[in-house]
């Protein structure tokens, strides 16, 4: 085989080495259009981690069984020591093979060498026990070796010689490997859902569940997973020898408290924002979601999930996109027996560098965001972190110009009705929201005792 016909290349995926990869070079010398080389990388990789480096690997039709001989031909462009490590199938041969060894080279200048040497025995061997199809690996071991032409030969007694043999006939392409199976296919769920990926054709799985197309660089499957949030999994399958799948994606609507109501009682509602009734992911930036986390210090709630963040990354145009049924959203239903206006107060903190000193949320009301009116500002958004980065505080105040400061929102009857929460800066963690029609009530300085009750119930 010529070294840069290979049939898949895999870059390494941790630190130091994380990104680096083989590549296809020309070089003078070469018997094919070009070669292999492995990358500059000032250290190391020891047998045991192996894996983290590199790897270029070929897929071979054995027809004959029988043991083989590995003849690779080289040559280095620096003072590193020019070695490798050599599997099949994924799994680096055992010891006394421990790495390939380019031992004949006179010196350090690039001179094309045909070496079989082992670490320790005269010849690097590899064992065909059954035909069919298998796939030589190649891990980087040190930088800067280059392969030119490959062979496995069972005739112990053969050495190459020159440019070597002309290489084997091959089937003419790389198979693409299937995409692998997503159960369930979707869906909207309650509470929570376990999803499991599954591979007819085998390999190794990869996937995402943040809206991004997922690599060798993506979580790697190892079992079934769960899901509490609405949110996009994107999945492909790796096989050596063939080329990536496409993605799969499926996409889940999961309502971790799909049915709890609020109650107001007094002119009054508590709630905790984990206990939310949904969440929407948006469809305009990569299906970006609110996300239930640890609070950590200083966020109430009794279990460790206590709060609610919204998307990390770049916050949203909130120009040229509509609200609601775009962007991330959190919904709250409320079954108020007293209708008029409520003040609208919510405990939060930003992450946000020391730049900028605030977060903002939409507010809407029964899916339609509050509008400007005579007690309301045009910007109308809940401003949120005024106190300072990484500082719990509540908040009521208005984003936008005075003399209105304070946010409230009107009820016009009785009954239930859905509070949303709509992006609108990103990296923002809500603890709490409170309606009060108290205007006196100041929660940082008299905290609410216990989030409202709540029943079970439809909006």
């Amino acid at each position: 085989m010529e070294g840069e016909n290979y049939s898949s290349l895999t870059p390494a995926t941790n630190p130091p080495f994380d990104g680096e990869s083989w590549s296809r070079v020309s070089t003078a010398g070469a018997t094919g259009r070009a070669v292999i080389q492995s990358p500059y990388i000032e250290l190391g990789v020891e047998r045991e981690d192996h894996e983290q480096g590199p790897r270029v690997d070929y897929t071979i039709d054995f027809t004959t069984t029988g043991t083989y001989y590995l003849w690779l031909r080289g040559s280095r462009s620096s003072d590193a020591a020019a070695s490798l490590f050599v599997g099949l199938d994924g799994e680096i041969l055992a010891t006394p093979n421990t790495f390939f060894r380019f031992k004949r080279f006179a010196d350090w200048s690039a001179t094309w060498e045909w070496d079989d040497s082992s670490s320790q025995t005269t010849v690097h061997e590899i064992q065909i026990d059954t035909a069919g199809t298998y796939t030589l690996n190649l891990w980087m071991r040190y930088s800067d070796v280059v392969v030119d032409k490959i062979i496995l030969t069972n005739d112990e007694g053969y050495t190459p010689t020159g440019d070597g043999p002309a290489e084997s006939t091959s089937s003419g392409g790389i198979t693409t490997v299937a995409p692998p199976t997503i159960s369930p296919d979707g869906g909207s769920f309650a509470g929570t859902v376990d999803v499991s990926l599954s591979s007819s054709t085998g390999g190794s799985i990869y996937y995402t569940t943040d809206g991004s197309t997922p690599t060798t660089s993506s979580t790697l499957y190892s079992g079934p997973f769960t899901l509490s949030n609405t949110t996009t999994v994107q999945a492909i399958t790796v096989r050596p020898g063939f080329s990536n799948s496409t993605a799969n994606k499926a996409r889940f609507t999961v309502n971790p408290t799909a049915d709890t109501v609020f109650l107001e009682e007094d002119g009054t509602v508590v709630m905790e924002a984990e206990n939310y009734h949904r969440t929407v992911a948006s469809t305009v930036d990569g299906s970006r979601s609110w996300t239930i986390v640890d609070g950590g210090t200083g966020a109430s709630g009794t279990a460790t999930a206590n709060a609610v963040q919204a998307p990390v990354g770049a916050d949203i145009n909130i120009g040229t996109h509509p609200y609601i049924g775009q962007l991330a959203q959190l919904d709250y239903n409320i079954d108020f027996t007293s209708p008029g206006i409520y003040t609208l107060w919510v405990r939060g903190i930003t992450t946000l560098s020391p730049a900028a000193d605030y977060e903002t949320v939409r507010i809407a009301i029964d899916g339609a965001i509050v509008e400007p009116s005579a007690t309301n500002d045009e910007h109308l958004s809940l401003k949120l972190g005024e106190v300072g980065r990484n500082v719990w505080n509540w908040n009521n105040k208005l984003y936008g110009k005075p003399p209105i400061t304070t946010f409230v929102v009107r009820i016009e009857s009785t009954g239930v009705h859905t509070l949303s929460l709509v992006m609108r800066d990103s990296d923002l963690i809500i603890d709490q929201i409170m309606l009060t029609q108290d205007a006196t009530i100041d929660p940082n300085v008299t905290p609410p005792a216990a989030e409202s009750a709540s029943s079970v119930g439809s909006p």
